[in-house]
């Protein structure tokens, strides 16, 4: 397993949290902000 690929799916996960905490409208998409990233 890639070390790099753990702490971006870490980072993703938490940047995920964050944005659905701070902007509860992304949520209402259905596109989660990890298959935009990507």
């Amino acid at each position: 397993i890639r070390l790099h690929c753990i702490y971006l799916s870490i980072y993703l996960l938490f940047a995920r949290i964050n944005l659905s905490m701070l902007k509860p409208s992304l949520s209402d998409l259905g596109e989660p902000p990890c298959s935009v990233q990507q």
